[in-house]
């Protein structure tokens, strides 16, 4: 399979990752799979067919970003997509639980952090390699819109932002190009269905984000489609892009 491009992609065992994996298979690539449960791995891994592989790895644990590099063996990379993000669930921040904060500043930032910087010396340009490869951060686009009840979720999400947007200029002379894709509410995903049932605030408030989208409801696939063609060669003139899949609920 050394012909084809060597995509990983992180929470690809539901939603939007999962969505992303069967597109890139499907355009023929080579897809890691990462998930945290070896049964959803290995069903997901079978799905896509002979050009998948998977990852068991918790990457909120050094040891699972260690046994995900380890499973790569240095081998160049075409593409990173990272979509794992953590159970996130709105809510008012004066009713919120300060206890989760360290918890969401690992699940939604520190792991991408982590994660680009033991990755990039296989993502980068280097001898026999004239292009690098494209990472692609998946984040809640509350880190670009304000948005009652993601105080601290926003704040994770600007992080990521501001960090791809400024890893993009110091990886560009390794040509490797970097983006973010933004969403909300988005359909057919465990997030969704999290949201959705945890408490009425929750509900209420993307039952409203719904009804104000024009262009919307938004599905995994949608969300997938944008991610693939920043990862593809019609991309090749831009880095450093935050673009927002969100049925038009923010411009």
């Amino acid at each position: 399979m050394a012909d084809r491009p060597l995509h990983v992609v992180t929470g690809s065992t539901s939603g939007i990752g999962r969505a992303t994996a069967r597109l890139l298979a499907a355009d023929g690539a080579e897809v890691v799979v990462v998930g945290r449960t070896g049964e959803r791995v290995e069903e997901t891994v079978a799905e896509l067919g002979p050009a998948a592989s998977g990852v068991v790895a918790d990457l909120l644990r050094p040891e699972g970003i260690t046994a995900l590099a380890d499973a790569l063996a240095d081998r160049p990379l075409d593409g990173l997509v990272l979509s794992h993000g953590g159970d996130q669930v709105p809510g008012i921040f004066t009713a919120s639980d300060p206890d989760r904060f360290a918890y969401l500043a690992e699940a939604m930032f520190l792991t991408n952090a982590r994660l680009c910087h033991r990755l990039l010396p296989s993502l980068s340009a280097g001898p026999g390699r004239t292009e690098g490869g494209r990472i692609v951060v998946v984040t809640s686009d509350a880190g670009r819109a304000p948005t009652v009840g993601e105080a601290v979720i926003g704040a994770f999400a600007a992080a990521n932002l501001m960090f791809v947007r400024t890893l993009a200029r110091e990886v560009a002379r390794q040509r490797v190009r970097v983006h973010a894709v933004g969403v909300s509410l988005t359909e057919d995903t465990e997030s969704y269905d999290r949201v959705m049932g945890a408490s009425d605030f929750s509900r209420r408030l993307f039952e409203k984000a719904a009804a104000r989208m024009p262009f919307g409801p938004v599905r995994a696939a949608d969300v997938a489609a944008t991610v693939v063609h920043l990862l593809g060669p019609d991309s090749a003139p831009t880095t450093g892009q935050v673009v927002s899949v969100n049925g038009g609920l923010t411009t």
